[in-house]
């Protein structure tokens, strides 16, 4: 799909909206309160012809009226691969059969069955192949054809670590940047459009009988574990969250956790590096002799679709509320957005998209709902932590910006096929009369503008 803005460009739009800097994590224990959900309207998004949007109001119907149907699982291991694509099949210690895709060229088709018709998103298991750092692409095919333009191209990022567990120091006590490598491990999620301007996963319509789903390689090798088609994505409601885990949960009061946002392990770019932060001393650890590393993020978690991951464990079962201490300062006025997860999973709706001011220092950014702080409920043992990325409701805000300049780049040039680069400013060229809707389209482009 064409864009007003470069790939550089873009990258800098989005990046202005993104960064954050992440210190630490605080899980503090807690007794649950009843609460009720606010809503607020939210900004439509223009449908532009051959993308994601135009495709969706074309079902908009079967999406919602949703739906409980099963999750359609396909093997990765059942892929049957074209002339071009070396693959083989490879066999996990804890994970059963796999897809490794060798190369980045050819394809590699699966085929299913619908049992109900409606609208599915996609959903995929897999772990970066190859030794180079960069992220895998692919293109998706339904049934012979890409349903619009956010599925020609699909990024996979890979995950990488810190070389050493622990820190290196030189001989003058300053902490040394520890290298990044490619973490050997397996990522589940569902598919988003890579410019991050689609606030939701991609999905397709499929009606019930026999399709093919088809990836064709751009760049990068990749092993495919599993890829589900999955009608109901929506996380389940505060009040469902508590509800279910009522049940297990003890009477205890546990004690604080605190995960230091250096210590991430695992995170989807290598250029998440620790970095040392020596602007406010409650920053922990922290010297104004030697460096210490204290902190992560900053400009390079600028991207929709960046991730990082802490590991954590819980001695005590209970209620814990959660903070983040981090510094958000690097757009004046505009707010950013992270989907949390917990074990892999979002526990609740809100933390999709759970946004975090603009501010000039470090700040507790707390989950809450009304007010009042939200409960997460945590079992004895190791947990896993992933904030991700995401512009969301921003994301709007830029795909119809994006839709409406083209639509005024359209106008111009059928504009300047009538005068020329450079007009006679003496000449009435009569562009209503000769340009048939140009007034409707350019006061169409206007209350858009003013609608953002």
């Amino acid at each position: 799909m064409s864009s007003f803005l470069s790939g550089k460009q873009r990258l800098q739009a989005v990046a202005l909206i993104l960064c954050l800097t992440a210190q630490t994590f605080a899980f503090t224990a807690c007794r649950p309160v009843a609460d009720s959900q606010s809503a607020g309207r939210e900004l439509a998004p223009i449908a532009v012809p051959g993308g994601y949007y135009e495709y969706r109001s074309r079902h908009m119907e079967s999406i919602s009226a949703g739906g409980r149907a099963g999750d359609v699982i396909i093997s990765g291991a059942d892929g049957s691969a074209g002339e071009q694509a070396v693959t083989r099949i490879l066999r996990a210690e804890d994970d059963g059969a796999y897809l490794l895709w060798e190369n980045e060229e050819g394809e590699v088709s699966w085929d299913f069955t619908i049992q109900d018709a409606g609208f599915y998103y996609i959903w995929i298991r897999y772990k970066g192949a190859g030794s180079r750092f960069t992220e895998a692409v692919r293109k998706v095919v339904i049934d012979g054809e890409t349903p619009y333009d956010e599925l020609e191209s699909v990024s996979f990022s890979k995950a990488f670590a810190n070389a050493a567990a622990q820190p290196a120091y030189d001989n003058r006590g300053n902490q040394l940047r520890p290298a990044q490598v490619l973490a050997d491990v397996w990522q589940e999620g569902l598919l988003y459009a890579e410019d991050g301007l689609v606030a939701e996963p991609l999905g397709v319509y499929l009606e019930k009988g026999s399709h093919t789903f088809t990836f064709i390689g751009f760049r990068e090798p990749i092993a495919i574990a599993e890829i589900r088609l999955r009608m109901d994505i929506q996380p389940q409601s505060y009040e469902e969250y508590l509800a279910s885990v009522q049940e297990q949960a003890t009477g205890g009061v546990p004690s604080e956790i605190r995960v230091q946002g250096e210590a991430a392990k695992l995170k989807s770019s290598p250029s998440f590096f620790p970095i040392a932060a020596r602007d406010n001393c409650y920053t922990e650890p922290f010297s104004l002799d030697e460096t210490v590393f204290n902190a992560i993020g900053g400009e390079s978690w600028n991207l929709s679709g960046q991730w990082i991951e802490w590991e954590f464990t819980v001695r005590e079962a209970g209620y814990y509320k959660l903070g983040i201490r981090c510094k958000q300062d690097y757009y004046d006025g505009m707010a950013v957005a992270r989907d949390i997860e917990l074990d892999g999973r979002m526990l609740f709706t809100e933390l999709r998209g759970f946004s975090i001011d603009y501010k000039t220092g470090w700040q507790l950014a707390r989950i809450q709902r009304d007010g009042e702080d939200c409960l997460i409920y945590l079992t004895p043992g190791v947990h896993t932590l992933r904030l991700t990325a995401r512009l969301h409701k921003t994301s709007t805000v830029l795909h119809n910006l994006q839709a409406i300049t083209q639509d005024m780049l359209a106008l111009y040039e059928q504009i300047v096929m009538v005068t020329g680069v450079s007009p006679d400013t003496l000449r009435d060229y009569e562009l209503p009369k000769r340009i048939p809707g140009l007034l409707a389209s350019m006061e169409t482009c206007a209350d858009r503008l003013d609608e953002l």
